[in-house]
Protein backbone atom coordinates (compact mmCIF):
# COMPACT_ATOMS: atom_id res chain seq x y z
CA UNK A 1 0.00 0.00 0.00
CA UNK A 2 1.53 3.40 -1.00
CA UNK A 3 2.28 5.84 1.58
CA UNK A 4 3.97 8.79 1.24
CA UNK A 5 6.29 10.14 4.09
CA UNK A 6 6.50 13.65 3.26
CA UNK A 7 10.05 14.25 2.79
CA UNK A 8 12.04 13.81 -0.31
CA UNK A 9 14.97 11.49 -1.11
CA UNK A 10 17.75 12.96 -3.17
CA UNK A 11 19.74 10.21 -4.95
CA UNK A 12 23.57 10.53 -4.50
CA UNK A 13 26.00 8.72 -5.82
CA UNK A 14 28.67 7.28 -3.05
CA UNK A 15 32.17 6.93 -5.03
CA UNK A 16 34.31 3.62 -3.69
CA UNK A 17 36.39 0.67 -5.01
CA UNK A 18 34.45 -1.47 -5.83
CA UNK A 19 34.16 -5.50 -7.50
CA UNK A 20 33.75 -4.83 -11.24
CA UNK A 21 31.36 -7.76 -11.52
CA UNK A 22 28.80 -5.53 -9.66
CA UNK A 23 25.99 -4.35 -11.63
CA UNK A 24 23.02 -2.51 -10.11
CA UNK A 25 19.66 -4.65 -10.12
CA UNK A 26 17.74 -0.89 -10.93
CA UNK A 27 19.24 -0.93 -14.04
CA UNK A 28 19.95 3.19 -13.91
CA UNK A 29 23.23 3.82 -11.57
CA UNK A 30 25.95 1.77 -9.74
CA UNK A 31 25.88 2.89 -6.46
CA UNK A 32 30.17 1.44 -6.34
CA UNK A 33 31.30 3.85 -9.34
CA UNK A 34 34.76 1.85 -10.70
CA UNK A 35 37.36 4.36 -9.10
CA UNK A 36 39.98 1.95 -7.91
CA UNK A 37 41.29 3.32 -4.19
CA UNK A 38 39.20 6.11 -4.08
CA UNK A 39 36.50 7.12 -1.63
CA UNK A 40 34.57 10.01 -1.88
CA UNK A 41 31.99 10.46 0.88
CA UNK A 42 30.33 13.63 -0.16
CA UNK A 43 29.24 14.34 4.16
CA UNK A 44 30.74 12.33 6.95
CA UNK A 45 28.32 10.10 8.15
CA UNK A 46 28.48 11.13 11.75
CA UNK A 47 30.10 14.69 12.15
CA UNK A 48 26.84 16.80 11.94
CA UNK A 49 25.34 14.69 15.07
CA UNK A 50 22.32 13.87 12.59
CA UNK A 51 22.41 11.93 9.44
CA UNK A 52 21.82 13.86 6.12
CA UNK A 53 18.44 13.10 4.07
CA UNK A 54 20.97 13.63 0.86
CA UNK A 55 22.56 10.46 1.81
CA UNK A 56 22.28 6.74 0.47
CA UNK A 57 18.81 5.63 1.26
CA UNK A 58 17.96 2.55 2.78
CA UNK A 59 16.15 1.40 -0.09
CA UNK A 60 19.17 1.70 -1.93
CA UNK A 61 21.67 0.40 0.68
CA UNK A 62 18.96 -2.55 0.76
CA UNK A 63 18.32 -3.33 -3.00
CA UNK A 64 21.80 -2.21 -4.51
CA UNK A 65 23.89 -3.51 -1.80
CA UNK A 66 22.94 -5.33 1.09
CA UNK A 67 20.55 -8.34 -0.98
CA UNK A 68 22.86 -8.83 -4.10
CA UNK A 69 26.69 -8.48 -2.26
CA UNK A 70 25.45 -10.66 0.65
CA UNK A 71 23.87 -13.21 -2.12
CA UNK A 72 20.45 -13.34 -0.51
CA UNK A 73 17.69 -14.16 -2.42
CA UNK A 74 14.98 -11.99 -1.59
CA UNK A 75 12.92 -11.26 -4.86
CA UNK A 76 12.25 -7.68 -4.44
CA UNK A 77 8.84 -6.00 -4.72
CA UNK A 78 7.19 -2.70 -4.27
CA UNK A 79 6.27 -3.29 -0.53
CA UNK A 80 10.49 -3.81 0.46
CA UNK A 81 10.63 -0.27 -1.01
CA UNK A 82 7.61 1.04 1.27
CA UNK A 83 8.67 -0.84 4.16
CA UNK A 84 12.66 0.54 3.83
CA UNK A 85 10.96 3.95 3.23
CA UNK A 86 8.87 3.88 6.56
CA UNK A 87 11.56 2.68 8.71
CA UNK A 88 14.06 5.42 7.11
CA UNK A 89 11.54 7.94 8.08
CA UNK A 90 11.32 6.61 11.09
CA UNK A 91 15.01 6.25 11.73
CA UNK A 92 15.35 10.03 11.24
CA UNK A 93 12.72 11.20 13.13
CA UNK A 94 10.28 12.69 10.38
CA UNK A 95 7.51 10.40 11.61
CA UNK A 96 5.08 11.63 14.51
CA UNK A 97 4.61 8.53 15.24
CA UNK A 98 6.29 6.65 18.49
CA UNK A 99 5.25 3.06 16.95
CA UNK A 100 5.89 1.56 13.69
CA UNK A 101 4.22 -1.69 13.17
CA UNK A 102 4.42 -3.47 9.30
CA UNK A 103 2.42 -6.58 8.93
CA UNK A 104 4.06 -8.88 6.38
CA UNK A 105 3.49 -12.42 5.04
CA UNK A 106 6.38 -15.42 6.64
CA UNK A 107 9.17 -15.73 4.11
CA UNK A 108 9.04 -12.01 3.01
CA UNK A 109 12.39 -10.99 4.57
CA UNK A 110 11.52 -8.79 7.46
CA UNK A 111 14.67 -9.70 9.20
CA UNK A 112 16.86 -9.35 6.91
CA UNK A 113 15.13 -5.91 6.38
CA UNK A 114 16.05 -5.29 10.40
CA UNK A 115 19.56 -6.17 9.71
CA UNK A 116 19.85 -3.66 6.92
CA UNK A 117 18.16 -0.72 8.64
CA UNK A 118 21.05 -1.35 11.20
CA UNK A 119 23.71 -1.66 9.58
CA UNK A 120 22.70 1.20 7.30
CA UNK A 121 21.85 3.49 9.95
CA UNK A 122 25.26 2.41 12.09
CA UNK A 123 27.20 3.12 8.58
CA UNK A 124 25.60 7.28 8.67
CA UNK A 125 25.62 7.24 12.22
CA UNK A 126 28.20 5.41 13.81
CA UNK A 127 27.26 6.20 17.65
CA UNK A 128 23.80 4.50 17.17
CA UNK A 129 22.30 2.68 19.96
CA UNK A 130 19.83 -0.19 18.62
CA UNK A 131 18.04 -3.04 20.82
CA UNK A 132 17.28 -6.21 18.98
CA UNK A 133 14.66 -8.56 19.99
CA UNK A 134 12.77 -11.45 18.55
CA UNK A 135 10.79 -13.95 20.54
CA UNK A 136 13.79 -16.54 20.92
CA UNK A 137 17.40 -15.33 22.19
CA UNK A 138 19.33 -18.25 19.89
CA UNK A 139 17.70 -16.19 16.90
CA UNK A 140 18.45 -12.85 18.42
CA UNK A 141 21.93 -13.93 19.11
CA UNK A 142 22.25 -15.19 15.26
CA UNK A 143 21.42 -11.60 13.84
CA UNK A 144 23.79 -9.90 16.22
CA UNK A 145 26.32 -12.02 14.92
CA UNK A 146 25.80 -11.77 11.58
CA UNK A 147 24.95 -7.76 11.40
CA UNK A 148 28.62 -7.67 12.98
CA UNK A 149 29.66 -10.39 10.11
CA UNK A 150 28.81 -7.65 7.28
CA UNK A 151 30.51 -5.01 9.20
CA UNK A 152 33.61 -6.94 8.88
CA UNK A 153 32.97 -7.19 4.86
CA UNK A 154 34.77 -5.11 2.63
CA UNK A 155 32.26 -3.45 0.62
CA UNK A 156 30.59 -2.16 4.11
CA UNK A 157 33.91 -0.84 5.00
CA UNK A 158 34.53 0.89 1.51
CA UNK A 159 30.88 2.34 1.84
CA UNK A 160 30.79 3.43 5.60
CA UNK A 161 34.49 4.04 6.44
CA UNK A 162 33.69 5.55 9.99
CA UNK A 163 31.77 2.43 11.17
CA UNK A 164 34.15 0.37 13.09
CA UNK A 165 33.39 -2.30 15.39
CA UNK A 166 35.26 -1.41 18.97
CA UNK A 167 36.58 -3.73 21.73
CA UNK A 168 32.81 -4.81 22.68
CA UNK A 169 32.17 -8.30 20.37
CA UNK A 170 30.06 -10.47 21.93
CA UNK A 171 27.38 -12.84 20.37
CA UNK A 172 24.65 -10.84 21.99
CA UNK A 173 26.49 -7.15 21.61
CA UNK A 174 28.46 -5.19 19.77
CA UNK A 175 29.96 -1.70 20.08
CA UNK A 176 31.55 1.03 17.32
CA UNK A 177 34.57 2.77 17.85
CA UNK A 178 32.43 5.68 17.96
CA UNK A 179 30.23 4.48 20.92
CA UNK A 180 27.45 3.00 19.01
CA UNK A 181 26.04 -0.10 19.79
CA UNK A 182 23.57 -3.13 19.50
CA UNK A 183 22.23 -5.34 22.32
CA UNK A 184 20.24 -8.55 21.22
CA UNK A 185 18.08 -10.78 23.08
CA UNK A 186 14.78 -12.96 23.18
CA UNK A 187 11.44 -11.12 24.23
CA UNK A 188 10.81 -11.71 28.17
CA UNK A 189 14.94 -10.79 28.33
CA UNK A 190 15.56 -8.28 31.55
CA UNK A 191 17.04 -5.78 29.07
CA UNK A 192 18.90 -4.44 32.24
CA UNK A 193 21.21 -1.53 32.09
CA UNK A 194 20.25 -1.64 28.31
CA UNK A 195 19.68 1.60 26.50
CA UNK A 196 18.23 2.70 22.85
CA UNK A 197 18.32 6.08 21.06
CA UNK A 198 19.27 9.46 21.88
CA UNK A 199 17.78 11.97 23.96
CA UNK A 200 17.86 15.07 21.83
CA UNK A 201 18.47 14.02 18.11
CA UNK A 202 18.28 10.67 15.75
CA UNK A 203 20.20 7.90 17.40
CA UNK A 204 18.81 4.34 17.01
CA UNK A 205 15.51 2.63 17.62
CA UNK A 206 13.86 -0.63 19.19
CA UNK A 207 13.34 -3.25 17.02
CA UNK A 208 10.91 -5.89 17.77
CA UNK A 209 10.80 -8.63 15.07
CA UNK A 210 8.30 -11.65 15.48
CA UNK A 211 7.62 -10.84 19.18
CA UNK A 212 5.73 -14.37 19.60
CA UNK A 213 6.13 -18.21 18.43
CA UNK A 214 3.12 -19.25 16.23
CA UNK A 215 2.41 -21.91 18.44
CA UNK A 216 2.25 -19.72 21.35
CA UNK A 217 0.03 -16.97 20.32
CA UNK A 218 -3.39 -18.08 21.23
CA UNK A 219 -2.34 -18.88 24.45
CA UNK A 220 -3.58 -15.95 26.86
CA UNK A 221 -0.99 -16.33 29.50
CA UNK A 222 2.08 -15.83 26.68
CA UNK A 223 -0.12 -13.10 25.84
CA UNK A 224 -0.61 -11.27 28.59
CA UNK A 225 3.55 -11.68 29.78
CA UNK A 226 4.18 -10.16 25.93
CA UNK A 227 2.09 -7.09 26.82
CA UNK A 228 3.43 -6.71 30.33
CA UNK A 229 7.02 -7.46 29.48
CA UNK A 230 6.40 -4.81 26.77
CA UNK A 231 4.91 -2.11 28.95
CA UNK A 232 7.63 -3.07 31.83
CA UNK A 233 10.53 -3.28 30.39
CA UNK A 234 10.99 -2.55 26.40
CA UNK A 235 9.48 0.95 26.32
CA UNK A 236 11.67 1.66 29.26
CA UNK A 237 14.97 1.17 27.37
CA UNK A 238 14.16 4.32 25.11
CA UNK A 239 16.43 7.61 25.87
CA UNK A 240 13.96 9.64 23.96
CA UNK A 241 10.17 8.52 22.92
CA UNK A 242 10.58 11.11 20.51
CA UNK A 243 13.70 10.43 19.07
CA UNK A 244 13.99 6.73 19.64
CA UNK A 245 10.94 5.20 17.51
CA UNK A 246 10.19 1.13 18.32
CA UNK A 247 9.66 -0.47 15.26
CA UNK A 248 7.36 -4.21 14.61
CA UNK A 249 7.91 -6.02 10.94
CA UNK A 250 6.25 -8.86 12.10
CA UNK A 251 3.24 -11.60 11.25
CA UNK A 252 0.44 -10.97 12.47
CA UNK A 253 -0.92 -14.41 14.93
CA UNK A 254 -4.03 -13.04 16.85
CA UNK A 255 -6.23 -10.17 17.08
CA UNK A 256 -4.12 -9.52 20.61
CA UNK A 257 -0.44 -10.12 19.82
CA UNK A 258 2.05 -7.26 19.56
CA UNK A 259 1.32 -5.54 16.65
CA UNK A 260 -2.84 -6.06 17.95
CA UNK A 261 -1.64 -4.49 21.03
CA UNK A 262 0.14 -1.33 19.83
CA UNK A 263 -2.90 -0.86 17.31
CA UNK A 264 -5.77 -0.85 20.22
CA UNK A 265 -3.68 0.91 23.27
CA UNK A 266 -1.82 3.35 21.42
CA UNK A 267 -4.07 4.48 18.03
CA UNK A 268 -2.76 8.42 17.98
CA UNK A 269 0.70 7.11 18.20
CA UNK A 270 0.99 3.70 16.53
CA UNK A 271 1.57 3.75 12.49
CA UNK A 272 0.01 0.76 11.05
CA UNK A 273 0.90 -0.78 7.65
CA UNK A 274 0.02 -4.28 6.35
CA UNK A 275 1.02 -6.21 3.24
CA UNK A 276 -1.04 -9.20 2.45
CA UNK A 277 0.42 -12.23 0.76
CA UNK A 278 -2.67 -12.33 -1.41
CA UNK A 279 -4.17 -9.40 -3.53
CA UNK A 280 -6.94 -9.41 -6.02
CA UNK A 281 -6.75 -13.35 -6.16
CA UNK A 282 -2.76 -13.66 -6.87
CA UNK A 283 0.06 -14.32 -4.61
CA UNK A 284 2.26 -10.61 -4.39
CA UNK A 285 5.47 -13.16 -3.88
CA UNK A 286 4.69 -16.47 -6.11
CA UNK A 287 9.03 -17.02 -5.98
CA UNK A 288 8.11 -17.65 -1.97
CA UNK A 289 4.80 -18.92 -2.15
CA UNK A 290 2.13 -19.66 -5.00
CA UNK A 291 -1.44 -18.40 -5.69
CA UNK A 292 -2.06 -22.69 -5.48
CA UNK A 293 -1.00 -22.57 -2.10
CA UNK A 294 -1.50 -19.56 -0.54
CA UNK A 295 -5.66 -21.62 -1.83
CA UNK A 296 -4.71 -24.24 -0.04
CA UNK A 297 -3.94 -22.81 3.12
CA UNK A 298 -7.13 -20.50 2.87
CA UNK A 299 -9.19 -23.86 2.34
CA UNK A 300 -7.22 -26.10 5.39
CA UNK A 301 -6.76 -23.33 8.06
CA UNK A 302 -8.36 -19.99 7.35
CA UNK A 303 -7.09 -18.86 10.50
CA UNK A 304 -3.70 -19.09 9.44
CA UNK A 305 -4.28 -17.67 5.87
CA UNK A 306 -6.16 -14.64 7.94
CA UNK A 307 -3.61 -13.94 10.08
CA UNK A 308 0.06 -14.43 9.27
CA UNK A 309 -0.42 -14.49 5.47
CA UNK A 310 -3.48 -11.57 5.13
CA UNK A 311 -2.81 -9.69 8.14
CA UNK A 312 -6.26 -9.97 9.42
CA UNK A 313 -6.10 -12.12 12.15
CA UNK A 314 -9.61 -13.59 13.56
CA UNK A 315 -10.36 -15.72 17.20
CA UNK A 316 -9.56 -19.25 16.08
CA UNK A 317 -12.35 -20.99 16.36
CA UNK A 318 -14.42 -19.05 17.77
CA UNK A 319 -17.50 -19.31 20.49
CA UNK A 320 -21.08 -18.71 19.36
CA UNK A 321 -20.81 -16.44 15.90
CA UNK A 322 -18.66 -18.34 13.62
CA UNK A 323 -17.36 -15.79 11.63
CA UNK A 324 -17.60 -18.34 8.07
CA UNK A 325 -21.43 -17.77 8.39
CA UNK A 326 -21.19 -14.19 7.49
CA UNK A 327 -22.37 -13.28 3.87
CA UNK A 328 -20.59 -10.87 1.77
CA UNK A 329 -21.30 -8.34 -0.70
CA UNK A 330 -19.17 -5.41 -2.61
CA UNK A 331 -19.54 -1.70 -0.93
CA UNK A 332 -18.86 -0.44 -4.11
CA UNK A 333 -21.89 -1.92 -6.12
CA UNK A 334 -25.24 0.27 -5.95
CA UNK A 335 -27.96 -1.41 -3.89
CA UNK A 336 -31.44 -0.16 -3.60
CA UNK A 337 -32.42 -1.18 -0.27
CA UNK A 338 -35.90 -1.91 1.08
CA UNK A 339 -35.11 0.82 3.65
CA UNK A 340 -32.14 1.18 6.39
CA UNK A 341 -31.34 2.19 10.13
CA UNK A 342 -29.00 3.27 12.13
CA UNK A 343 -28.17 0.69 15.40
CA UNK A 344 -25.84 2.39 18.42
CA UNK A 345 -24.13 0.93 21.27
CA UNK A 346 -22.93 4.05 23.55
CA UNK A 347 -20.94 4.15 26.55
CA UNK A 348 -19.66 7.50 28.70
CA UNK A 349 -16.21 7.07 29.29
CA UNK A 350 -12.76 7.25 27.03
CA UNK A 351 -10.81 4.38 29.77
CA UNK A 352 -8.93 1.64 28.16
CA UNK A 353 -11.20 -1.48 30.09
CA UNK A 354 -14.13 0.79 29.17
CA UNK A 355 -16.05 -0.50 25.88
CA UNK A 356 -16.47 1.66 22.74
CA UNK A 357 -18.90 3.58 21.24
CA UNK A 358 -20.63 2.46 18.05
CA UNK A 359 -22.85 3.63 15.25
CA UNK A 360 -23.68 1.00 12.43
CA UNK A 361 -26.17 1.39 9.36
CA UNK A 362 -28.00 -1.22 7.68
CA UNK A 363 -30.39 -1.98 5.02
CA UNK A 364 -32.79 -4.61 4.51
CA UNK A 365 -32.90 -6.48 0.83
CA UNK A 366 -34.85 -9.76 -0.05
CA UNK A 367 -34.86 -10.60 3.33
CA UNK A 368 -31.25 -10.00 4.23
CA UNK A 369 -29.95 -7.21 6.15
CA UNK A 370 -26.59 -5.31 4.88
CA UNK A 371 -23.92 -3.88 7.17
CA UNK A 372 -23.32 -0.68 4.53
CA UNK A 373 -20.72 1.24 7.35
CA UNK A 374 -19.42 1.59 10.95
CA UNK A 375 -18.02 4.28 12.88
CA UNK A 376 -15.89 3.54 16.70
CA UNK A 377 -14.54 5.08 18.85
CA UNK A 378 -14.17 5.77 22.66
CA UNK A 379 -15.80 9.59 22.92
CA UNK A 380 -16.75 11.64 25.80
CA UNK A 381 -20.29 12.72 25.67
CA UNK A 382 -20.60 15.87 23.53
CA UNK A 383 -17.91 14.07 20.83
CA UNK A 384 -20.36 11.06 20.84
CA UNK A 385 -23.16 13.55 20.30
CA UNK A 386 -21.17 15.18 17.50
CA UNK A 387 -20.34 12.04 15.83
CA UNK A 388 -24.05 10.33 16.05
CA UNK A 389 -25.42 13.35 14.41
CA UNK A 390 -22.35 13.47 11.48
CA UNK A 391 -23.10 9.50 11.10
CA UNK A 392 -27.11 10.04 10.82
CA UNK A 393 -26.62 13.24 8.68
CA UNK A 394 -23.65 11.46 6.19
CA UNK A 395 -26.20 8.51 5.72
CA UNK A 396 -29.20 10.53 5.55
CA UNK A 397 -28.22 12.01 2.55
CA UNK A 398 -28.02 8.84 0.77
CA UNK A 399 -32.15 7.88 0.48
CA UNK A 400 -32.63 8.25 -3.34
CA UNK A 401 -29.50 6.31 -4.03
CA UNK A 402 -29.70 3.55 -1.07
CA UNK A 403 -33.06 3.97 0.07
CA UNK A 404 -35.22 5.38 3.32
CA UNK A 405 -32.92 6.03 6.51
CA UNK A 406 -36.05 5.45 8.51
CA UNK A 407 -34.41 5.80 12.14
CA UNK A 408 -31.67 5.41 14.51
CA UNK A 409 -32.15 3.28 17.82
CA UNK A 410 -30.59 3.85 20.94
CA UNK A 411 -31.09 2.02 24.10
CA UNK A 412 -32.65 3.81 26.96
CA UNK A 413 -30.30 3.45 29.72
CA UNK A 414 -27.14 5.52 31.21
CA UNK A 415 -25.58 7.26 28.33
CA UNK A 416 -27.79 6.51 25.77
CA UNK A 417 -30.69 8.22 27.59
CA UNK A 418 -29.05 11.73 27.51
CA UNK A 419 -28.18 10.93 23.63
CA UNK A 420 -32.14 10.36 22.77
CA UNK A 421 -33.10 13.35 24.25
CA UNK A 422 -30.49 15.89 22.26
CA UNK A 423 -30.37 13.97 19.02
CA UNK A 424 -34.48 13.79 18.97
CA UNK A 425 -34.53 17.62 19.76
CA UNK A 426 -32.60 18.13 16.61
CA UNK A 427 -35.18 16.31 14.56
CA UNK A 428 -33.46 12.56 14.23
CA UNK A 429 -36.18 9.89 14.50
CA UNK A 430 -35.03 8.05 17.37
CA UNK A 431 -36.13 5.21 18.43
CA UNK A 432 -35.53 4.11 22.06
CA UNK A 433 -35.33 0.46 22.85
CA UNK A 434 -34.95 -1.58 26.10
CA UNK A 435 -32.73 -4.35 26.02
CA UNK A 436 -34.86 -7.16 28.62
CA UNK A 437 -32.87 -9.73 27.86
CA UNK A 438 -29.15 -10.43 28.50
CA UNK A 439 -26.39 -10.40 26.11
CA UNK A 440 -26.18 -13.60 25.50
CA UNK A 441 -29.24 -14.28 24.84
CA UNK A 442 -30.27 -11.76 22.54
CA UNK A 443 -27.53 -13.04 20.33
CA UNK A 444 -28.98 -17.09 20.95
CA UNK A 445 -32.08 -15.57 19.56
CA UNK A 446 -30.33 -13.92 15.92
CA UNK A 447 -27.62 -16.92 15.55
CA UNK A 448 -30.32 -18.97 13.20
CA UNK A 449 -30.12 -15.94 11.00
CA UNK A 450 -26.36 -15.41 10.64
CA UNK A 451 -26.11 -19.28 10.70
CA UNK A 452 -28.17 -18.97 7.29
CA UNK A 453 -26.49 -16.52 5.07
CA UNK A 454 -28.87 -13.55 5.91
CA UNK A 455 -26.34 -11.15 7.76
CA UNK A 456 -24.31 -9.60 4.83
CA UNK A 457 -20.94 -7.88 5.41
CA UNK A 458 -18.93 -5.38 3.06
CA UNK A 459 -15.71 -6.49 1.55
CA UNK A 460 -12.34 -4.77 2.38
CA UNK A 461 -14.02 -2.18 5.02
CA UNK A 462 -10.74 -1.24 7.46
CA UNK A 463 -12.98 -2.53 10.54
CA UNK A 464 -14.69 -5.71 9.06
CA UNK A 465 -11.52 -7.92 10.60
CA UNK A 466 -12.01 -5.61 14.19
CA UNK A 467 -16.11 -6.62 13.64
CA UNK A 468 -15.55 -10.52 13.08
CA UNK A 469 -12.86 -10.72 15.61
CA UNK A 470 -15.13 -8.90 18.32
CA UNK A 471 -18.05 -11.45 16.94
CA UNK A 472 -15.83 -14.57 16.91
CA UNK A 473 -14.79 -13.97 20.63
CA UNK A 474 -18.08 -13.54 22.00
CA UNK A 475 -18.36 -15.90 24.36
CA UNK A 476 -21.67 -17.78 26.09
CA UNK A 477 -19.86 -17.38 29.17
CA UNK A 478 -19.54 -13.97 29.23
CA UNK A 479 -15.60 -13.83 29.39
CA UNK A 480 -14.95 -11.55 26.51
CA UNK A 481 -13.36 -8.21 26.60
CA UNK A 482 -15.96 -6.38 24.28
CA UNK A 483 -19.15 -6.56 23.15
CA UNK A 484 -19.93 -2.91 21.39
CA UNK A 485 -20.02 -4.03 18.16
CA UNK A 486 -22.34 -7.45 18.63
CA UNK A 487 -25.07 -5.62 20.38
CA UNK A 488 -25.80 -3.46 17.33
CA UNK A 489 -25.75 -6.29 15.50
CA UNK A 490 -28.12 -8.30 17.83
CA UNK A 491 -30.47 -5.01 17.22
CA UNK A 492 -29.97 -4.85 13.84
CA UNK A 493 -31.15 -8.80 13.01
CA UNK A 494 -34.24 -8.76 15.64
CA UNK A 495 -35.64 -5.18 13.88
CA UNK A 496 -35.07 -5.58 10.58
CA UNK A 497 -35.35 -9.34 10.05
CA UNK A 498 -38.07 -10.09 12.85
CA UNK A 499 -40.84 -7.78 11.93
CA UNK A 500 -43.29 -7.67 8.52
CA UNK A 501 -44.85 -4.23 7.72
CA UNK A 502 -44.08 -1.18 9.67
CA UNK A 503 -46.55 2.31 9.90
CA UNK A 504 -43.92 3.97 8.49
CA UNK A 505 -43.75 2.27 5.58
CA UNK A 506 -47.98 2.79 4.90
CA UNK A 507 -47.34 6.59 5.37
CA UNK A 508 -45.04 6.62 1.97
CA UNK A 509 -46.69 7.03 -1.26
CA UNK A 510 -48.37 4.13 -3.33
CA UNK A 511 -45.55 3.16 -6.00
CA UNK A 512 -42.37 4.69 -4.42
CA UNK A 513 -39.48 2.37 -5.50
CA UNK A 514 -38.24 2.41 -1.55
CA UNK A 515 -40.87 0.31 -0.61
CA UNK A 516 -40.95 -3.08 0.21
CA UNK A 517 -41.70 -5.10 -3.04
CA UNK A 518 -44.64 -6.91 -0.79
CA UNK A 519 -46.73 -3.97 -0.95
CA UNK A 520 -45.20 -1.75 -3.42
CA UNK A 521 -48.20 -0.30 -5.54
CA UNK A 522 -50.58 -1.42 -3.11
CA UNK A 523 -53.20 0.74 -2.78
CA UNK A 524 -54.24 2.77 0.06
Amino acid sequence: MPLHCGHRRSQRGLRVAADPRRISPSGDRNLFQPVPETIDIESGPARSFAPSSNGLTLWEFFSEAFVPLQGLSIPLKPAHQEICNVIEDSLMCNLSYEFVVLNVAPRFGKTKICEASILWFEGLLPDAQFIYTVYSAAMAIETSRYIQTVMRMPWYLQLFPECRLGDVQKAEQFKTTRGGQLYADGVGGSLTGRGAGMKDRPGGAIFGDDCSKPDEAQSQIEIEKLHHWFENTLKSRRNSSDKCPMIFPQQRLGPDDMSGYLISNYPNKTLHLKFPAMVNGFSVLPETVSTSSLEDTKRNNPFVFASQYMQEPIIMGGNMIKPEWFGYFDPDEPLLFEWRMVTTDTAWKTKEANDWSVFQCWGKLNAKIYLIDQVRGKWLSPMMIATARSFWDGHKTNDTRQGWLRKMVIEDHSSGTSAIQQLANEGIPIEPIIRIKDKVTRVEDILPMIATGRVMLPKGRPWLSDFLSECAAFRKDGNHKHDDMVDPLADAARLMLGESLSCFDVMRPPGDPMLPKAIRGRSR
